[in-house]
Formats: C-alpha cells, sequence, structure tokens
C-alpha cells in the first residue's frame, strides 16, 4: 500500500504544496530540490519508499529522465517513478523507458487526478502482475505512448504494427486481452479479428477496438467479427492506462449476481462471458442438460442464458425448469436468438422463456436486458418474502412465537378434514401452565411471559419438527401430533413434563415456588374441532382435581 512517497523538484514551493495536499489523503512526502540531498535520503530509506515523483530540470540542469536512470541504476529504487511534462513526445517516451519511468503526468495536474493516479499504481502495483495486453496499432506514437503507460502500470504488453503479425504474437504469448486498431495498413481490423477468433489458441481473448469515433454501425461490425469491447481515442495522460486498469478490476473482483449461459457456441460464450463479467456476474458455461440442471437445482443463479441457435436440445429442460418455478425460487430465462431462430424462438417465448436479444446485439443491450430481468426477480423475491412475514405475524403469537389460536382453527380443521379423507391419524395435547394467575400475582407480569416463553422453547426441543405448537389461552398450549398413536402421547407428555419440572421461582422472602406444568392427551377418533377443544380441556380439569 502507497503510504511514503519521495518528490525530486527544483521548485521547493512545489514539494511543500505536494506534501500538503498529499497529507491530506494520509500520504506522507519527503521533498529534494537536489539530487545530493535525495541520493543521501534514498540510501537510508529506499526500502520503505512506495512512489517517486520527479520533475525536473534540477537547478544544476537534471533533467526529469536523467534523474529517474541514476535513481535506478545507481541508487536501485524498485519504487514505480511518476514524472511531470509539460508534454509528452515520442523521444521523450523512449528516454522514458530508458530512464525507468512508470508514468507521465502534465505538471499543472488536479488533486483528484493525482490521487487517482496513485490510488491506480497502488492497485496495480500491489501484484505481480495484473494482466498481459497485447497491441496491434499502425500509429507509432499512439502505440509506443501505450505501451509505455501499460508497462508502467506493471502489465505485461508486445506491440505491432502488423495485423498479421499480431495474429502470430497472439499464438505465442497467449495475452490476456488484445487491442486491435481499426485503421491497420496490412489487413482490415474485421478480418484479423475473425482470424483471431477462428484461431483455437486465441477465440477466448477479448478484443477490444481502439477507434477514433464509435458509431452504431462499427460496433454493430465489430461485434459480429467477435471484437467485444471498444476504446475512443483519448488524449489525456494515462487514460488508456485507465481503461484497461478498470476492464482487469471489474473482471477480476469478487462477483455478487450469477448468470448460467446454455450454449456450444465459442465465440457467444467467449462475447457473453466477458459482457457479464464485466458488470459484476460470474458466469457458468455449459451445453449439458444434466449439468445445467443441477446448476439450477442448487439455487445459486440469478439469470438463464440460452442460444437458441446451438441448444435447442435444452427446450425440454427448460420448459421443466419454468412449470416447476415456485414464488420466491424463481429464476428469469433470457433466449440469444439469430436471425434464423424465429420460429424456435416464439416457441419458446409462448412455452417458458421470459425475454430473449437478437445477435448481433450490442453490449449494453444484452446488459439492460440481464440488469432487468435481474431486478424483476430481486423484487419478486422481496414481496414474496414480505408477504411471508406478514403471513407469519397474522398466524404467529407475538410472545412466546407459538402459533396463535385463530391459526389453530384452521389448522385442527385441516387435520381433521384429512382423516375423514384420507383416515391420517393424528393426536392432541394441551399443555397448562398451573396457578399461572398465582405466579403473575407473586413475580410479575415479566415472569410471567418469560415462563410462557420457556414453556414453547421446551416444547419446540422436545417435540418432532413436524409436530405444531399453539398458544391457546393465557396460560394453555395445544401441541398437534401427526401420525402419533394412542399409546406414545404418554411417552411425549412425560418428556416434556421431565424437562420442565426443575423450573423454580424465588420470592424476596426467601422462599421457593415450583413452577407446574398439566397435561391433557387426545387421540382422535372422528370428534369436531369443538369436541376435541373441549375434550383437551375436561382432560387438563382431571388433571387439576387429581392434584388438590
Amino acid at each position: 500500500m502507497i503510504k511514503n512517497i519521495l518528490c525530486i523538484h527544483e521548485n521547493e514551493y512545489f514539494v511543500k504544496a505536494l506534501s500538503n495536499i498529499l497529507l491530506r489523503h494520509d500520504l506522507f512526502v519527503s521533498g529534494f530540490d537536489t539530487m545530493e540531498e535525495a541520493g543521501s535520503f534514498i540510501k537510508e530509506y529506499r526500502e520503505s519508499l512506495d512512489l517517486v515523483i520527479i520533475g525536473g530540470p534540477l537547478k544544476d540542469g537534471t533533467d526529469t529522465t536523467e534523474i529517474a536512470r541514476f535513481l535506478r541504476h545507481d541508487l536501485h529504487v524498485r519504487a514505480p517513478i511518476m514524472g511531470l511534462a509539460p508534454s509528452i513526445s515520442r523521444d521523450l517516451l523512449k528516454k522514458a523507458r530508458e530512464s525507468g519511468i512508470n508514468i507521465f503526468l502534465p505538471e499543472k495536474i488536479k488533486e483528484s487526478e493525482l490521487m487517482k493516479h496513485i490510488k491506480v499504481f497502488d492497485l496495480l502495483w500491489s501484484e505481480p502482475k495484473p494482466a498481459s495486453i497485447l497491441l496491434i496499432d499502425e500509429n507509432p506514437l499512439r502505440r509506443e505512448r501505450h505501451l509505455f503507460e501499460l508497462r508502467g502500470g506493471n502489465f505485461t504488453a508486445w506491440e505491432t504494427s502488423e495485423g498479421l503479425k499480431g495474429v502470430m504474437l497472439a499464438e505465442e504469448n497467449n495475452p490476456d486481452y488484445i487491442v486491435l486498431s481499426d485503421s491497420l495498413t496490412d489487413k482490415d481490423c474485421f478480418e484479423v479479428s475473425r482470424a483471431l477468433k477462428s484461431n483455437r489458441l486465441t477465440s477466448h481473448i477479448p478484443i477490444i477496438l481502439l477507434t477514433k469515433a464509435l458509431s452504431a454501425e462499427l460496433k454493430r461490425k465489430s461485434l459480429m467479427a467477435g471484437i467485444v469491447d471498444f476504446y475512443v481515442e483519448d488524449e489525456k495522460s494515462s487514460a488508456f492506462l485507465w481503461f484497461i486498469t478498470e476492464i482487469v478490476t471489474k473482471i477480476s473482483e469478487k462477483k455478487y449476481k450469477s448468470a448460467l449461459h446454455f450454449s456450444n457456441f465459442p465465440i457467444m460464450i467467449h462475447t457473453v462471458n466477458y459482457i457479464l463479467q464485466k458488470e459484476g456476474y460470474h458466469v457458468l458455461n455449459t451445453s449439458q442438460c444434466t449439468e445445467a440442471e443441477n446448476i439450477i437445482n442448487e439455487g445459486n443463479i440469478d439469470v438463464i442464458l440460452c442460444d437458441i441457435g446451438t441448444s435447442t436440445h435444452s427446450f425440454p429442460m427448460l420448459q421443466r425448469y419454468a412449470l416447476s418455478r415456485e414464488k420466491g425460487q424463481w429464476i428469469p430465462i433470457v433466449l440469444i436468438a439469430g436471425p434464423g431462430d424465429m420460429e424456435e424462438l416464439l416457441y419458446g417465448l409462448q412455452e417458458f422463456a421470459d425475454d430473449f436479444i437478437k445477435t448481433p446485439f450490442f453490449p449494453e443491450e444484452l446488459i439492460k436486458r440481464i440488469n432487468n430481468q435481474v431486478k424483476m426477480k430481486e423484487t419478486g423475491e422481496y414481496i414474496f418474502n414480505q408477504s411471508q412475514n406478514l403471513k407469519m405475524l397474522s398466524i404467529t403469537d407475538f410472545l412466546t412465537g407459538a402459533y396463535n389460536r385463530n391459526y389453530l382453527n384452521d389448522t385442527l380443521d385441516s387435520f381433521i378434514s384429512r382423516y375423514k379423507r384420507k383416515k391420517r391419524m393424528f393426536s392432541a395435547l394441551m399443555i397448562q401452565v398451573e396457578d399461572f394467575s398465582k405466579i403473575v400475582s407473586l413475580f410479575g407480569n415479566l415472569t410471567g411471559d418469560e415462563i410462557l416463553r420457556k414453556v414453547t422453547a421446551i416444547l419446540e426441543q422436545t417435540l418432532r419438527p413436524t409436530d405444531m405448537i399453539f398458544r391457546f389461552g393465557e396460560d394453555d398450549f395445544i401441541v398437534l401430533l401427526e401420525d402419533t398413536p394412542e399409546e406414545n402421547l404418554r411417552i411425549v407428555a412425560e418428556r416434556i413434563l421431565e424437562k420442565f419440572e426443575n423450573t423454580m421461582l424465588s420470592e424476596e422472602s426467601g422462599n421457593y415456588h415450583r413452577v407446574n406444568l398439566l397435561v391433557g392427551a387426545l387421540a382422535y377418533s372422528g370428534e369436531s374441532r369443538e369436541d376435541v377443544l373441549s375434550k383437551l380441556d375436561k382432560e387438563i380439569e382431571k388433571m387439576k382435581k387429581a392434584y388438590e
């Protein structure tokens, strides 16, 4: 992380101003206006330097490139060096490369621009090599400037002015990205792009078109030739480095959205991958239905893309998935259709797809459609979750977290109906806190609330996940147990009482009060809902009399 900066400049007031500016950003600057002073400092603190900023000529006539050469070759400075210059010529770039300068900035640079460059260098020099780039550009000054910026930014870079040689360099070096000029002299840029995309060694490499002006027609032709991105020439210092750094950062950063791309067409796979990864998607590619189904069933996908031209065999699988989609678990399906895929597209839209995009498409169009579908998915999930929360609030007792009495009536009716239709047996328990009103009068309402919450917690720990717990009255709970015969009810009741038997409350006088539960049980045998509740209540009354 960049913290310690060395500034060598002939104007001591510039050094002081720079120091004050960078100090506001928690950066410490050591400044000198002569090489003698700077050399003594470097010999002692060389390993602590994170960045060097130099501007010349100094008072002794030493210019910027000579200062850099001395720092690199005589003082063995390894930190990146920023040079300040009024203008950049081809000759200056050559000298800068030879002397070890990493980048040139305008002498009159704004604070915000300077901090952007420092942050970029902090990012690019934190790793051995962020990426590798191949430049194919016939313009010598522009090519050298871009090459200088890339290498100064810690990128590995190659360059050529010829399209055919560019194809050979791509085969030999396998760069991460290719930047291709639209005005080559030996070959049409689209021919070069198609040659790269038809070569199995280079078809996976994203191609970025370098142009002076970008029109919709140029974009359309480029995309049809396999080009996936565009850089419009910018004379601003380090604009190209900024552009490449942004791409590399977006492609490599952690992804929080996922897309499944169903295709077996390599150019389409690489194009979609690049566009969506740059937009923040993790893209999974497959052409196998079984693998696709497994990925979908894992539930970590935000959108499904299907390339109709190469993947019509996926339609039955996607149709099955669309029929099984549930609220809150909906993954949108987007079809990618070519000019000859209209019948398949119409079928897909009628049966399972949510949207489509026709090739050739602009990256902005694909991103817009995909993001819109993902937003609708997220909105649908939010609404579904909110409705589920509201539903839970309407059927839950807010104090204990058990189901409430209204939901008991509906659920008991459902159990009774199922018994009559399918003979599905169930049983019921009523649990009452003995002398609850006395507990409240002695220890207060808060203690009473805590006792009720403890009863619910013990029931949840003791019963099966399928058993349903309801708060029935002030101090009563009812439990419905499916597939529990009468002979097992006693065991369940004893287990509940055993869990609760050591619950004691102490009065201020020092006396203790034991909290007891009363449990009534009923195995259902055809009664109405009112009769079930009445019989359970009578069972509790029997228990009370037994303890008197």
